[in-house]
């Protein structure tokens, strides 16, 4: 998990510092300043990951999940494979709809992201550059 404030800073910017993430690693990540005030309900909310992957990065071997927990007792409430954007050329945000499974205050406030490759060659990478979720309630 990310801890340092320097690292930190890499995710809150788009401004091309990339976290680079190796074949087989994985990296995790708390929303701590993602709350809902006591009575509030969750109109929608959408995570939003700037990336980009090493050339012949295989489709289907980056993936997103949302949960809690992480690292020692992790609960996955969902899970995709994310979209594959080849060399620093294609670098682009991509968002993921999470509003069905994220439902309640209690899960914006325990919201955690972990990214995933999966890949089983080595040299290859994905390069994280910026992430954020946006919430609407009421």
């Amino acid at each position: 998990m990310i801890s340092s404030e320097k690292e930190i800073a890499i995710f809150q910017e788009s401004d091309d510092q990339r976290y680079k993430i190796e074949a087989g690693s994985y990296i995790s990540f708390d929303f701590s300043d993602a709350s809902i005030p006591t009575g509030g309900k969750i109109a929608s909310i959408i995570l939003y990951i700037e990336h980009f992957e090493d050339s012949y990065f295989p489709v289907r071997r980056l993936q997103w999940e949302i949960g809690t927990g992480w690292p020692e007792d992790e609960e996955v409430w969902s899970s995709i494979n994310a979209p594959v954007r080849e060399e620093q050329g294609s670098e682009a945000t991509d968002s993921w709809d999470i509003t069905s499974v994220v439902d309640t205050s209690e899960k914006v406030d325990s919201l955690q992201l972990q990214i995933k490759n999966n890949c089983n060659m080595a040299g290859k990478s994905t390069f994280v550059d910026n992430i954020y979720a946006i919430v609407h309630w009421y």
